[in-house]
């Protein structure tokens, strides 16, 4: 046994127990292990197996004297570690632990990765299965001067002494490891542990590429990251649907719900998402069922240590707030993604498991039946806030929604009552073609801002339904009146403003439309790719439209190093301004604009660069008319 703790040692120290533990790991020798004694298909039925198999075989547990003391391992130590993963190889070793820990060399402690006392110990032993070596590290936690086995996993072998292996990546160094969580800490540990193992190890190397930090990046900036890898994919399949697609879902299933991040388990639920639905297979478990299986989880190691009453209850509240979410999923699919509900959720969902693990430790770490029964208590009412704070969610999706259809509804009446007046269609032709066609368009634009959202990543959905409900909204306000303004002046015979009230609602709808642009090019901005620069040509060939937009063009790479769609609608607005029309400035937008180049098919790419064509020419338009209004005053 140790001495001291281990953060009381000098370095000295430190090197010296190291290097004792290495030269022990170099001489042990192999576990043998017998494949597929604990079995079977279903993964509910393998722990049940597992969890007998261990009683049986040690009934009053197992106590091991180790470096840092007794560790002991209990059903508790199945149930959680099995509650991280089920794999053959894990349920294999599962006869070796008692053995295994008693031969283990230790290779390292850290601190609770909540914050919480306690520290978690790691212990590294050999097994061999089917005559293939692996290693077994195991987790001890320890909570008020005891230590208990947590998790167990392993490893091939030939993971870290193939020179070639694709398996082992480049790791992080200084003190970055204590960033990582589950198998890609447990790789790093190893790998650093056997580099003083004979003093033969080195571990794979991959210079070109470099573990990337997550908890350093944004998530926005994450999302948009996954987006690019989305349409990556989706061009893929379409090339070869069927294939790429099961690629793909063999890919994601090998992960084995282990992920370094929440970003990279988010990713790999995209790309396994749209594969599915490539294959008409039943699509993946939504937010709500992944947080509920997690609860479930948690629920399932702290109950060994619960009555029936207490489990029963919790459960039924467990469900009560999964039912609460798959409201707010079936209220996001008719009102809209709304992100902010789930980012919302997520302090709440670690409290909720936090809470049932104190719940569950607390018998077990031999606390009074009251402070048993208040830990109960708060995971019960963690669970219910968090039913409470998604059912406020859902109502106010369902609220905003209502509210935005009114405006919609009140724009087009605002509209129709325009139509109505066949007097002022007669007497203002020009002007009032100009004010129907720009709130035509401007809903054109809000539908399909709207349906380009329901094929984002959810934080692009949720920005994009939230600038369309914006843009609705300030329009709606804008002219709630005019109807009635421009019926005072007819009455009055007043020719100039109802003129410049036709004009004043077609600059609201313009004005519109060109928020929506901004908007959803903000929202887009890292979402599109670096522009492929065009082939050169002969300055002969080029339009003088084209030879305009080109230097434009030139000039804001130069400045900016990378495009902005915010750049083809104000490269756009200046071609209009210089007398271009709009099947011209359409034109050049499909040949040369960047983000309009970058949409999946001909069709979208025409369509946007028509609406960016037509909103540029009309904003011209209607400040050169108010210019004209100004001078005749």
């Amino acid at each position: 046994m140790l001495d001291k703790d281990w953060e009381d040692m000098s370095d000295a120290e430190k090197d010296r127990v190291r290097k004792e533990e290495q030269e022990k790991f170099s001489r042990m020798q192999p576990i043998s292990a017998s494949a597929n004694l604990i079995h079977a298909d279903n993964a509910a039925v393998v722990r049940k197996i597992a969890f007998d198999y261990w009683k049986r075989h040690y009934p009053n547990d197992v106590q091991i004297d180790t470096i840092i003391g007794d560790v002991k391992i209990n059903t508790r130590s199945i149930k959680d570690s099995l509650a991280h993963g089920v794999g053959q190889k894990k349920l294999d070793v599962i006869p070796t632990l008692k053995e295994g820990m008693e031969r283990a060399a230790y290779i390292g402690v850290l601190p609770d990765f909540r914050g919480r006392a306690g520290k978690n110990h790691y212990f590294l032993y050999k097994v061999k299965i089917n005559d293939e070596n692996h290693y077994v590290i195991c987790r001890v936690k320890e909570n008020f001067s005891q230590n208990r086995l947590y998790i167990h996993e392993v490893a091939p072998e030939k993971v870290f002494v193939q020179q070639k292996s694709d398996t082992l990546q480049t790791q992080p160094a200084d003190e970055s490891h204590l960033q990582l969580r589950g198998i890609a800490l447990y790789k790093y540990m190893i790998t650093n542990f056997l580099q003083g193992v004979n003093g033969s190890f080195t571990p794979t190397r991959k210079k070109e590429k470099n573990m990337v930090d997550y908890s350093k990046v944004p998530s926005e900036a994450v999302d948009v990251v996954f987006a690019q890898e989305n349409r990556k994919l989706a061009a893929e399949i379409e090339r070869d649907k069927e294939k790429t697609a099961r690629e793909t879902l063999a890919w994601a299933d090998s992960f084995d719900g282990k992920y370094e991040s929440p970003e990279e388990e988010r990713y790999v639920y995209l790309m396994k998402k749209s594969a599915m639905a490539q294959l008409g297979i039943e699509p993946v478990k939504s937010d709500a069922d992944v947080y509920h299986q997690e609860i479930a989880n948690s629920l399932t190691v702290a109950e060994e240590s619960l009555d029936d009453n207490a489990t029963k209850e919790l459960r039924s509240i467990a469900d009560d707030l999964h039912t609460s979410m798959k409201n707010v999923e079936e209220a996001e699919q008719t009102c809209g993604a709304d992100q902010e509900t789930w980012d919302g959720y997520v302090p709440r969902h670690e409290d909720i498991i936090r809470s049932i693990e104190k719940a569950g430790d607390a018998k077990s770490e031999g606390k009074s039946d009251e402070e048993c029964s208040k830990a109960i208590h708060e995971a019960q009412e963690s669970m219910r806030e968090g039913t409470t704070y998604m059912q406020e969610r859902c109502e106010l999706i369902l609220k905003r929604e209502k509210e935005y259809q009114e405006q919609m509804e009140a724009l087009r009446r605002r509209v129709e009552d325009l139509e109505r007046e066949r007097e002022m269609k007669a007497r203002f032709p020009e002007n009032f073609a100009r004010c129907i066609a720009a709130s035509a368009e401007f809903f054109a634009s809000v539908h399909a801002m709207r349906e380009e959202a329901r094929h984002q990543p959810h934080r692009i959905a949720s920005d994009l339904f939230a600038a369309s409900r914006k843009a609705v909204k300030e329009t709606c306000d804008a002219v709630k009146r005019t109807p009635d303004k421009i019926k005072d002046y007819l009455e009055t015979q007043t020719r100039k403003a109802v003129n410049s009230v036709l004009l004043g609602v077609a600059g609201i709808f313009d004005k519109g439309i060109a928020a929506l642009g901004e908007r959803r090019a903000k929202i887009l901005e890292k979402v599109i790719p670096d522009p492929v620069p065009a082939p050169k040509k002969e300055e002969a060939e080029l339009s003088p439209a084209e030879r305009s937009f080109l230097a434009e063009k030139e000039a804001l790479l130069a400045q900016h190093k990378k495009w902005n769609p915010a750049y083809t609608v104000r490269t756009a607005k200046k071609l209009a301004e210089q007398g271009f029309g709009e099947k011209e400035i359409a034109a050049v937008l499909q040949k040369h604009a960047p983000d309009i180049q970058n949409l999946p098919n001909t069709d979208l790419r025409q369509n946007a660069a028509a609406r960016i064509a037509k909103s540029a020419a009309g904003s011209v338009r209607v400040g050169q008319q108010e210019q004209k209004d100004i001078k005749s005053r």
